[in-house]
This record gives structure tokens, sequence and C-alpha cells, in this order.
């Protein structure tokens, strides 16, 4: 698709600087009367690095000290949801915020490391 907009494109300077990131495109299903989660692995490609100290100052007092990151993915991609877990390294991460500047070829989003009850 032609894109008319005079807002600069950045598709192709953030895919030399990616990483690979498995979604978990998470779907409930109803089986024989039980809520069965249903997940779908899809990867895609974003650019990772730690969340300015500016916008942790902006996060609630209980979760600043928490490991925040943010990402940075082009619009080849579907847009992820809050809350939604996404795994880099076979690490889960949780999506706490969003930003859409499509217009410009990328969305911005807001992780944070998720809880896992096996951590040592």
């Amino acid at each position: 698709m032609k894109n008319f907009s005079s807002m600069p494109q950045m598709n192709d300077i953030i895919e030399g600087w990616t990483c690979e990131i498995m979604t978990n495109q998470r779907r409930q299903m109803l089986q024989d009367g039980i809520i069965t989660n249903v997940d779908t692995f899809v990867k895609m490609r974003g650019v990772i690095q730690p969340l300015k100290a500016e916008d942790i100052a902006l996060k609630p007092e209980e979760q600043r000290s928490w490991a925040w990151y943010e990402i940075h993915v082009t619009n080849n991609f579907d847009v992820l949801k809050n809350n939604q877990v996404i795994y880099i390294d076979k690490r889960p991460y949780k999506i706490m915020a969003r930003k859409d500047y499509s217009r410009n070829g990328f969305r911005i989003y807001h992780i944070i490391e998720d809880f896992t009850a096996n951590e040592n």
C-alpha cells in the first residue's frame, strides 16, 4: 500500500536493529462446559531498550522498581494488546502500555518481565 503521508516512515530504520519476539495469541474456548485457553505463538521482530527514567517516574509508585522496557515494532505485525504476554529470549514479558505511531510506520509498547512461579 502506497503511503501518501508526509510523515517520516521508520520501517527500514527499525528493521535493521530488531531481534526476534514471540507473541502469545491467547484465545479462550468453551470445551465440554469448561473454559480452556488456546495459545498460538507468532514470531515478530522489534527493537528492545530500557524504558527512560522519566517514563518510569510516571508509572504507579508500587511499579517503579520493576524492570521496564520499551519495544518498537513496525506496522508489518499485528497490534499487541495490554496484558498480552510476549517472549524475548524465552522469558515472558507483559504488555503494560502502548503508543500508536502507525502513521510513521511503527508502534511502541511498554513491557515488564512477567511473573513466573518457578523463579529460582
